[in-house]
C-alpha cells in the first residue's frame, strides 16, 4: 500500500456495545488517542407475566446503549478540529443504531462505516480494512 496517499489525518473509531477507541491514522501512522468504557447489560431473556417484563429489560439496556454512544460522540467532537475525515469502525447493529445519534458536524466528515467484528477478526484484519478504505478515499480526492 502507498502511504504517500495518506495525507489528511483520519480519525477512526472502533465502536462496540462497552467500548470506543479513537485513532489517528496520518502518513501511515497509527496513534491511539483515547478509549472510553461503560457498562452496558447484555441481553437477556428473561420472560415474565406475558412477556411484559422482556420489554422493560430491553428498553433499559437500550437506553444505556444510547447513553453510551452519546458519550463518545461527545468526546468524537473534541477531536474535531483536527481531523479532516472520520472513519467508523463496528458491527452492522451498532453503526446503525450510533449514526442517528451523531452530530452534524461529524456526519459530514463521515467517509466510511466499516462493518466489521471487533471482538472475533484479528486487529491486523480491521487495520488492513481501514487503510484500503483510506487509499480509496484519498485516491478519489485526488
Amino acid at each position: 500500500m502507498n502511504h504517500q496517499l495518506l495525507e489528511k489525518k483520519t480519525l477512526v473509531i472502533l465502536l462496540n456495545r462497552n467500548t470506543a477507541k479513537f485513532y489517528e491514522f496520518y502518513k501511515g501512522r497509527i496513534t491511539e488517542k483515547a478509549s472510553v468504557c461503560h457498562e452496558v447489560p447484555q441481553e437477556v431473556k428473561k420472560a415474565g407475566w406475558y412477556g411484559l417484563r422482556d420489554g422493560k429489560i430491553h428498553r433499559h439496556i437500550q437506553d444505556h446503549l444510547r447513553a453510551h454512544f452519546k458519550k463518545v460522540n461527545q468526546i468524537a467532537l473534541k477531536f474535531l478540529y483536527k481531523y479532516k475525515q472520520i472513519i467508523l469502525a463496528s458491527e452492522p447493529e451498532n453503526i446503525s443504531f450510533f449514526e442517528p445519534l451523531m452530530h452534524n458536524y461529524l456526519k459530514k466528515r463521515l467517509v466510511a462505516k466499516i462493518p466489521v467484528n471487533l471482538l472475533n477478526q484479528p486487529k491486523l484484519v480491521i487495520i488492513n480494512k481501514i487503510c484500503a478504505v483510506l487509499e480509496n478515499t484519498s485516491r478519489k480526492a485526488a
